[in-house]
């Protein structure tokens, strides 16, 4: 059964009130609501493949992605996946819910590392997480070396044979379990935390589908 084109007019215009909404709470909340949500939001992502965890920055899967001066957000609407890493899923959330950044403005010309200046800029400017967490993240995402860090035979020990996606989920349940109150390190993803499967279903929120 196919909708009328006016059932799915209403259904788009309630869609978008709802995007609106929970959008709205987001910006209104207290910075560990903040980080909870954008975990929450990077869960659901990943269980509908909307983002696949691979070794890179932020990778859009469309052509042509940056050839346009228009909000990243409104691209990525159209798009049915990206390859994201620690660093880069937070930065797509993030733009999912405040916005607040072009195509043009993303596009720096300095290859990889300058996108991730800009992702890590954009977070931090939003006071989301600060460049020492999100170096953390990617640590432990990339399970690279941390030359300043005498856990790194620790890490590669539990989570060196690990699939990304795997290590992207544990750090957004370690967001999540603490309430995104701890400031997130390496010692901090790697402790062990409550038992048990955890469920992304019934608590994860998106701006598409859920509310918080």
């Amino acid at each position: 059964m196919y909708l009328s084109e006016e059932d799915e007019k209403k259904v788009l215009d309630a869609i978008s009130r709802r995007i609106e909404e929970t959008n709205a709470r987001f910006e209104a909340a207290d910075k560990p609501t903040r980080r909870v949500m954008l975990a929450k939001d990077v869960l659901l992502q990943l269980v509908n493949r909307r983002m696949l965890a691979e070794s890179t920055y932020f990778h859009p899967l469309a052509e042509n992605f940056w050839q346009s001066d228009c909000q990243i957000r409104d691209r990525l609407k159209a798009m049915p996946s990206c390859r994201v890493c620690g660093i880069g899923s937070l930065f797509v959330a993030a733009v999912e819910r405040l916005n607040k950044i072009t195509c043009s403005e993303f596009a720096t010309g300095e290859y990889e590392y300058g996108e991730r200046k800009t992702m890590i800029g954009y977070i931090e400017g939003l006071d989301l997480f600060s460049a020492d967490e999100l170096d953390q993240i990617e640590w432990f995402f990339e399970c690279m070396r941390d030359y300043q860090s005498s856990r790194f035979a620790e890490l590669r020990k539990k989570w060196g044979s690990s699939e990304r996606s795997h290590r992207l989920r544990r750090i957004m349940e370690v967001i999540i379990k603490t309430e995104g109150r701890k400031v997130i390190t390496l010692d901090l993803l790697m402790r062990d935390l409550p038992t048990g499967e955890f469920d992304p279903e019934p608590i994860v929120s998106t701006p598409l589908t859920a509310e918080e």
